[in-house]
């Protein structure tokens, strides 16, 4: 499965902030004011990304999920040419 630009843009938050690890996360509404498409495109996204190793869920805050961006992720959020994502 490919990566979007959206998907991308949602590495990209959750890497500037720091969010790396089970503690360090953000919740969906903290995301959002971020990125330019809905909540439900934003939350299709994460799920999409968790499911593909390149975040995961941290733990919740109040009753909400929170989400940080693994190794992985943080490779393919670095990279700026599509050549380096092939290899």
């Amino acid at each position: 499965m490919e990566l979007s630009r959206s998907d991308f843009q949602i590495l990209n938050v959750l890497k500037e902030h720091k969010c790396t690890n089970y503690q360090e996360s953000m919740t969906l509404q903290e995301i959002i004011p971020e990125l330019l498409f809905s909540r439900v495109t934003a939350y299709k996204r994460l799920k999409k990304l968790c499911d593909m190793g390149y975040t995961a869920k941290g733990c919740q805050a109040e009753q909400a999920d929170t989400y940080y961006i693994l190794d992985k992720g943080i490779r393919v959020a670095d990279i700026k040419d599509i050549t380096e994502l092939e290899s």
